[in-house]
């Protein structure tokens, strides 16, 4: 055979091998019957593809190029299209590379991984760009992972030097996205080891049209630890069923963010609890990962919108560190729309961070809080920011700030907050918080010396309201002048 599949041979001999009833026509069971080898050269294989279909016609099935030995060899998408659609495939012992220049052919492979898988192809080389995507193909994995293909080939895609090793460098310089269904995700979690380590990076369900597909936590686990995503364009929802894996989730906001999960879904219970992830929030807010997922959290019905029934329904605690704390206030609305209501630092530690009153004023609108185990200050530097508190005493109460240390001069006033007290002094808010102003030593015990060196003034809105204060815990109450 030339390259062009001309030789002087006339190969058109259909059913050259295992016609058993003479009929010139092999049917599948005929087919099955015989398992027929071409050996050949690495130097053949061009004129093999363009004459693919009149060898597989004869019964031939398989390629072997080297016996014994390995020889490599490095094919184009037409040939490799022409094997295929031929039913051909190429011995295990030989190195097949596809190359695939997309500057030519565009960045979308003309065959599925599951065909590639099966003609024998060990490395996919891709030159003209660096972002590539591949079709799964029908079939090829079912919900445990198996469908009769060999998925066990790293460094598929990338592997520049060819040394088997796929190194960080070679893994960022080439984007595969593999495009699969909906009913292929099951398949793809189980088997996302092996896939990650040919050098995929992203799952597309619906290419241009928006898929939606649920999994679970063992499911998200898989492919968050394999290090793949899913396409932006579609909805991933994670299933969490409190009753059987706890109150915890399993994985961290930043990386079910990274995953592309886009809407968790609790049942068995009305409280959750997720860890925000290390580096997930600079001071700033930023941290390289996209926050703004409003209705993260508890949207039963699905419509984007967080109702205030659903909100109250579902319970959601932010466990981050102190370090987190000015990242957290930076991204306090983005967070809440996501329907975190706490913040928890230390777990079951206490934990001490102090904040500003920027900080403080973006979590009380956010709506959020911090968990009563842990310590929070609020430095107020009275030299910058004058001496009028631009947070009630109610809401710094209910965002959980437990001292509020003053500087820059010796008088500070504070709103109580409208609703904090009603005359029978109950107003749902815990004003039991001795030594709140002035502990300069931190001891909370608020000495005479301490006591004389900050005047508070609390802003009252009516002498029932002034009444009802408890006044044998705030003995330093004064009438405003």
């Amino acid at each position: 055979l030339s390259a062009s599949g001309t030789g002087g041979i006339n190969f058109e001999l259909p059913t050259l091998f295992g016609d058993l009833n003479g009929d010139r026509v092999l049917s599948e069971r005929e087919d099955a019957a015989l398992s027929v080898t071409l050996n050949a050269a690495a130097s053949d294989v061009a004129g093999i593809a363009n004459k693919a279909d009149a060898l597989s016609a004869m019964g031939i099935d398989h390629i072997d190029l080297g016996g014994s030995n390995n020889v490599s060899v490095s094919i184009d998408q037409v040939e490799a299209n022409a094997l295929i659609h031929a039913g051909l495939d190429f011995a295990a012992g030989d190195t097949i590379t596809l190359n695939v220049d997309t500057a030519a052919s565009g960045t979308h492979l003309s065959n599925s991984l599951k065909d590639l898988n099966k003609l024998g192809v060990d490395a996919i080389m891709v030159t003209g760009g660096d972002q590539i995507n591949v079709d799964l193909g029908a079939g090829a994995l079912s919900a445990n992972g198996t469908g009769g293909i060999n998925f066990e080939l790293p460094t598929l895609f990338g592997d520049l030097n060819g040394d088997r090793v796929l190194s960080e460098r070679e893994n960022a310089a080439l984007s595969v996205t593999l495009n699969a269904a909906a009913s292929d995700v099951a398949g793809i979690a189980n088997k996302a080891d092996a896939l990650s380590a040919m050098g995929i990076d992203h799952i597309d369900l619906g290419g241009s049209n928006n898929v939606s597909v649920s999994i679970d936590q063992v499911e998200a686990n898989a492919l968050i630890h394999a290090g793949l995503d899913f396409a932006a364009g579609d909805t991933i929802t994670l299933n969490v069923d409190t009753a059987a894996s706890g109150t915890h989730l399993s994985n961290s906001l930043k990386d079910l963010n990274k995953l592309g999960v886009d809407a968790i879904l609790v049942s068995g219970g009305d409280q959750i609890n997720v860890d925000l992830g290390a580096g997930a929030l600079s001071a700033s807010g930023t941290g390289g990962i996209n926050f703004e997922l409003p209705t993260l959290f508890g949207d039963l019905n699905g419509d984007r919108l967080l109702s205030e029934r659903e909100d109250a329904a579902l319970s959601v605690t932010l466990n981050a560190a102190a370090s987190d704390v000015a990242g957290i206030a930076n991204k306090a609305d983005a967070l809440s729309a996501m329907g975190i209501d706490h913040i928890d630092l230390g777990g079951s530690n206490n934990v001490s961070v102090s904040i500003d009153q920027v900080e403080a004023n973006a979590l009380i609108h956010a709506g959020l809080d911090f968990a009563a185990g842990d310590t929070i200050t609020l430095n107020v530097d009275t030299a910058a920011s004058g001496t009028h508190l631009s947070n009630s005493l109610k809401d710094l109460n209910k965002l959980g700030v437990d001292a509020i240390m003053v500087t820059g001069g010796d008088q500070i006033n504070v709103d109580l907050g409208a609703g904090a007290l009603s005359a029978s002094g109950t107003g749902g808010i815990n004003f039991e918080l001795p030594t709140l102003f002035g502990d300069l030593n931190g001891d909370r015990v608020l000495s005479e010396r301490e006591d004389a060196a900050l005047s508070v003034t609390l802003n009252r809105r009516s002498l029932e309201t002034w009444q009802a204060l408890p006044t044998r815990q705030t003995p330093c109450l004064r009438w405003a002048s």
